[in-house]
């Protein structure tokens, strides 16, 4: 995922606070966190079942979508349908957690703006 600017008749993508234009649209679950970027990322070696990526393969959809039946077979991170809703299971250890997939998306999105302090604090509007 990444946010572009438009200023001066130009648009130009941002760099994040690490530096990258490019910020992993990949959340990671444990006992007490939620690890969003690439952070998570290069953590889902060792936490693939509660690593969420590809959250928009199945955002809006019923189970029943073709596209999001193919993701549910490939996804690392378990997928299943809890009151009529697509949710991912997070297992902590601690507990097992449903997480709907606005929810992952607002992480990212909440993540990217945080990111872009220097545009997000006067020029990007609440989102």
């Amino acid at each position: 995922a990444c946010v572009a600017v438009y200023k001066d008749g130009r648009a130009g993508v941002v760099a994040n606070d690490a530096g990258d234009r490019v910020t992993p649209a990949v959340v990671a679950y444990s006992e007490n966190e939620e690890i969003v970027g690439l952070a998570a990322k290069q953590s889902r070696i060792r936490n693939i079942s509660n690593t969420v990526m590809k959250v928009k393969q199945i955002l809006g959809r019923s189970s029943n979508d073709p596209q999001a039946q193919k993701y549910i077979v490939e996804s690392k991170c378990l997928v299943i349908e809890k009151n009529g809703k697509l949710r991912y299971e997070i297992d902590t250890g601690e507990e097992t957690k449903f997480v709907n997939p606005e929810d992952v998306a607002r992480l990212i999105f909440s993540k990217m703006k945080g990111a872009y302090s220097p545009w997000s604090q006067s020029n990007l509007e609440d989102g």
